[in-house]
Formats: structure tokens, sequence, C-alpha cells
């Protein structure tokens, strides 16, 4: 995962399930499911029915999303240092930063997936890339956050490993210090992504050297 991704995988054939860390759980009523499912088992929530509910168009998916200002330049230029860091050794990775004024009914992690999916896609390269964004979501008005993620970055990031580190930045994001907040979120963050490549590679490691005593790949 790390750098150049054919490079790491060797053009071998991987299943994504070797390296989850959790199965998936439902925005609607946090239910798990150990595989994609077209609506939940429990509460029926759909994308579908997301699309549905909220009537109106996402803004498009940026690296912020602060239609308030509530993180200004001063700040962002600091969380752009570690954010260009954490891009540059994982280059298919993006992180978006959203900071709004929620309702007090509508579940930040509920948005946070109907922001995430229904957000235009303009080009090829941008759908590849979605599938590897992490969207940070941050109401302002009640004190509560959500993290959404990608498919394709999804079986390297567990749910609890996310929950935790935003349950670590709580009192920065309930005392709006965003600034901090957010660069120690995203510091965390790169911390569980080179993790989870060292583990792959372990796999990697262990697949490769099977297979050389094998005589070959599959």
């Amino acid at each position: 995962m790390r750098n150049d991704p054919k490079a790491l995988l060797g053009r071998e054939i991987l299943n994504a399930q070797d390296f989850a860390q959790s199965p998936m759980v439902c925005p609607g009523c946090y239910f798990s499911v150990s595989a994609p499912v077209e609506q939940c088992p429990r509460c029926h929530f759909s994308g579908k029915r997301l699309v549905d509910k909220y009537v109106f168009d996402a803004p498009d998916l940026e690296r912020y999303v602060d239609p308030h200002g509530y993180l200004p330049e001063r700040s962002r230029g600091r969380i752009d240092q570690v954010l260009d860091d954490l891009e540059s050794d994982f280059p298919q990775v993006r992180i978006s930063i959203c900071i709004v004024d929620l309702l007090a009914e509508v579940d930040p992690r509920e948005f946070g997936f109907w922001f995430f999916n229904a957000s235009k896609v303009y080009s090829e390269t941008e759908a590849q890339r979605r599938a590897w964004t992490v969207l940070l979501a941050l109401d302002d008005q009640n004190a509560r956050a959500s993290v959404t993620k990608g498919y394709g970055i999804e079986p390297f990031l567990s749910d609890a490993s996310l929950e935790e580190l935003l349950w670590n930045e709580r009192e920065l994001f309930l005392e709006k210090d965003y600034e901090a907040g957010v660069f120690n979120f995203v510091e965390g963050l790169e911390e569980l992504l080179e993790s989870s490549a060292a583990r792959a590679e372990k796999i990697l490691k262990k697949r490769r050297r099977f297979w050389s005593r094998k005589g070959g790949r599959r």
C-alpha cells in the first residue's frame, strides 16, 4: 500500500478480507455485517433511502469543506503540512475535513455517509481516489464527529481504531480547537496506515515464501 501499490502487491491477486480489521458497520443503526449488502438486515438502511432523504445536492468533496470558516487559513497551513506528509507516503489516500452545523436530529455518521456518496464525481481519476478517501465530519453546532471511509481503504482501517482516534481528540473538538484536533487526528491516521501497510507487507512476504517453496505462484 505504501509508495507504488503495484510494486508492493507484485501484481498478485489479493483478497481484501486478508487485511480486514473489522466488519462493516451500518451508518444507520451500527449493526455489523461481514459482507457487502444492498441494505442493512436490521434497519433496512440503504444508499438509495439516504439519497431520497437528503433532497439537496451535496457539495464537492474537497480537502476542506468549511462554509462557515471554522478553520482559518493560518490553521489550514499547519494541517496542510501533515496532510501533505500523509499523502506523500500514501499517494492513493486522500483526506477531507468537513466542518458544518447539523440539525440536532441529523446523525453525523449518516450525514457523512450521504455526503461521501452523494458528492459528484467528475472523472475516472476522481472515482478511483474516492475509494481511498477518508472523510472527517465535524458538527460544530452539536459537538459531534464522524468518520466515513471509501471501500478501497476500508480493509486497512477498522471502525474501532477510527473511533479511538476521535475519542482521543474529543476534548479538543469540544473546545472547538479544530486546528489541534484535526492535526492530531491526521497524525494518528497516518500511524494506523503505517501499521496496516506493515501488516500487508508481512502477509505478502509470507505468501511469496510459500509459493516459492511450491515452485511458482498461483
